[in-house]
């Protein structure tokens, strides 16, 4: 198949031996580096550059690979030489070709959106869309495909930093609900502990609590 010569020809040890550096001008980017309250993955800091992996340390690295927009890039070449091996748009059928760009959502959970991070992993995949729009016009023809563009879901600023934009935020601990919880169900039901977890954005009572409120 393909995509096994693909990889074979770009193998990932060497992928994830790359470290991830700003694709412009530090000049070009707006705002902190190292911006408050960013929560960057095990191994990186807040600022550029960001370590990725050795030679031969694939496995081990991975996960920072992934969590990087150089996979949206390896990606971008996987899908362009698809076109061509495939013969997309080229035969008596109708073609559908599906991506998923997905670094961009860690990214901005990581670093926020104001971070040139996010502000970079843009800049890379806007480059991608380029070249796959532009091997599309080569192979096919401009006007002979349609593009259709979906997304995910934004990122709000980090809560350290909306202070300094005349916003009023800031964190609340899962603990703190947890006590919140058990303490006003507790003027009801009596003392006790009626939260099994909390986790994120879910909160899970304990078993028999429902049926009691």
């Amino acid at each position: 198949p393909f995509d096994e010569d693909f990889v074979k020809q770009h193998p990932l040890d060497v992928e994830q031996r790359q470290d991830w550096t700003r694709l412009l001008p530090e000049e070009s980017y707006a705002h902190a580096d190292d911006g408050s309250g960013e929560r960057p993955p095990r191994g990186w800091t807040t600022s550029f550059p960001h370590a990725i992996g050795t030679l031969g340390d694939a496995e081990r690295h991975s996960p920072l690979w992934t969590a990087s927009p150089l996979v949206d890039e390896y990606l971008g070449r996987l899908v362009e030489q698809s076109i061509d091996v495939l013969g997309l748009g080229r035969r008596d059928t109708t073609d559908f070709l599906a991506m998923s760009f997905s670094s961009l959502d860690s990214v901005g959970h990581a670093f926020g959106p104001r971070s040139h991070e996010v502000q970079d992993a843009l800049a890379r995949i806007d480059r991608t869309l380029g070249r796959i729009l532009a091997r599309l016009d080569e192979s096919i023809g401009r006007g002979n495909y349609i593009v259709a563009l979906s997304a995910d879901h934004g990122v709000s600023p980090i809560p350290e930093q909306m202070p300094e934009q005349g916003l009023s935020a800031g964190r609340i601990a899962s603990a703190d609900v947890r006590d919140t919880i058990n303490r006003t169900l507790g003027q009801r039901l009596g003392p006790g502990e009626y939260v099994s977890s909390v986790a994120y954005t879910d909160v899970y009572l304990a078993p028999g609590v429902n049926g009691k409120v």
